[in-house]
């Protein structure tokens, strides 16, 4: 299913809800780094659960109510064998089993209602870990011939998922971690 990128409201600062996979920054960063304006912005490598969530600043309440909404998820492993496209312009690392992501986006939606996942831009989300963006198909295949060829000795790469990080925008464009809620803590 193809998707197109979410465009976000410009002049508001954003939050998210997301899977850190902190790991794959130095393994990613040649591609990334300079096709993602968020990777030099503070944003590690992720997976969004909810994203944009709420409008900074952000408060204590508001990740109790996250908190809340994940009590009961234990950790789980994750991991990636392929590199798929968003046609036209974005390749991502695609989740061999995305059954432990999408039941915490799940939990997400239940929690947040009335918060539609990338601004209700994209229906039903796929869960994934975005590598590069390009501006035409000839950049992007460059892109994803330099991933495979890089990648090829390290697929799969596997991880565990222990917690998620809500992470809030400052005001100067730059990303933070706001809280980190472990997977497996009651309430």
């Amino acid at each position: 299913m193809a998707s197109q990128p979410f465009k976000s409201v410009a002049g508001q600062r954003g939050s998210s809800i997301d899977i850190h996979v902190p790991e794959l920054a130095d393994v990613l960063a040649p591609w990334r780094n300079p096709t993602l304006g968020i990777a030099t912005l503070g944003v590690p490598p992720h997976i969004s659960l909810l994203y944009p969530w709420q409008t900074p600043p952000l408060t204590i309440r508001d990740v109790e109510v996250v908190r809340a909404a994940v009590v009961g998820f234990t950790a789980f492993p994750i991991s990636f064998s392929t590199i798929r496209r968003f046609s036209p312009t974005v390749l991502y690392l695609a989740l061999d089993d995305d059954s432990g992501v999408k039941a915490l986006m799940q939990a997400m939606r239940r929690a947040f209602p009335a918060i539609q996942p990338y601004g209700g831009q994209i229906a039903d989300p796929i869960p994934h870990l975005t590598v590069a963006k390009a501006q035409t198909d000839a950049e992007l295949d460059q892109l994803e011939r330099e991933m495979l060829s890089a990648f090829g000795v390290r697929l799969p790469m596997a991880y565990q998922v222990e917690q998620i990080v809500v992470m809030e925008e400052g005001l100067g464009g730059q990303w933070r971690d706001f809280a980190s809620i472990r997977l497996g803590v009651s309430g």
